[in-house]
């Protein structure tokens, strides 16, 4: 299938999918950084888990989608705009596969791949929730520190960093957020669109990991968000954390070793999925 406006077809890395005829939570991953996939399967630091094996580790499916010109897929990025799009389309797409249950997708991601969850968030991404480790909810703060030297758009017009920031648009929340950093650096932006999100009537709720920074904080949140997942079976959404939890977790997380062997298997080969006609909600005043 292909989209009448972009005519894109992006490819998806999935873990290997159930074959028990039952239907199962999965997580969406977007990693931190640019170019699409790169460490979702393999072995990590305690102090830098970037992957995703504690997921699947857990038993839960994850698919690591790529957005357009990335890990060979067509098209030109935009950086936080187009891309939106795209996890929107794979989430679609990823819901109608007989193996997931389609009220039970999690959208999460780290860094750079936390900030495009927010977006797709305020974009009404409809998933259980979406779950952020250190995203940017303002990308202000990266315009004064001179960009990420990436930017297709130029940095001094406004309405390309408006239209980028998440905080402007809590009110296309739909669905809970749970956002987790350890590094004021990105938290205080979050720490902004927390409340202003809860007067919008949204479910998004702020924990700062302590003793934690954007890096540490990674291995022991998921691993408390795969172990939430799982028990996450009731009508209301059940991811609820407290700070002696965070800080047990980080603590445990650290004594562990580096993983000396695979722990998951080697991801099936890209998945080609088609990119629908979703676009961005009340984000349509792009130059």
């Amino acid at each position: 299938m292909h989209d009448p406006t972009d005519g894109l077809q992006l490819a998806d890395f999935l873990s290997p999918t159930p074959d028990d005829g039952e239907t199962h939570p999965v997580v969406v991953w977007i990693e931190g950084g640019f170019g699409g996939p790169a460490v979702p399967w393999d072995d990590q630091t305690p102090g830098d888990d970037q992957g995703c094996t504690v997921f699947t580790d857990a038993g839960i499916p994850v698919s690591a989608p790529g957005f357009r010109s990335e890990i060979g897929n067509p098209g030109q990025a935009t950086l936080f705009y187009d891309e939106t799009t795209d996890l929107l389309n794979a989430i679609d797409w990823l819901k109608q596969q007989p193996w997931v249950d389609p009220d039970r997708v999690y959208l999460g991601g780290h860094s750079t791949g936390g900030t495009n969850v927010l977006l797709a968030a305020v974009a009404g991404a409809p998933v259980r929730a979406s779950i952020v480790l250190g995203g940017r909810a303002n990308m202000q703060v990266m315009v004064q520190n001179g960009g990420y030297g990436t930017e297709p758009y130029d940095l001094s017009d406004e309405q390309h960093i408006y239209l980028r920031s998440a905080i402007h648009w809590v009110e296309g929340l739909t669905a809970p957020v749970r956002y987790f950093e350890g590094d004021d650096n990105y938290s205080l932006a979050a720490m902004a669109m927390t409340p202003f999100a809860q007067k919008h009537g949204a479910d998004m709720q702020l924990y700062p990991v302590p003793f934690g920074n954007d890096h540490s904080i990674q291995r022991p949140v998921k691993q408390l968000l795969a172990a939430a997942i799982l028990a996450d079976t009731s009508q209301t959404v059940r991811l609820d954390f407290t700070e002696p939890q965070l800080a047990h977790a980080i603590t445990q997380a650290h004594t562990q070793p580096t993983r000396a062997i695979r722990v998951a298997p080697i991801p099936t080969p890209p998945q080609t999925r088609s990119l629908h006609s979703h676009g961005p909600p009340n984000r349509n005043g792009r130059k």
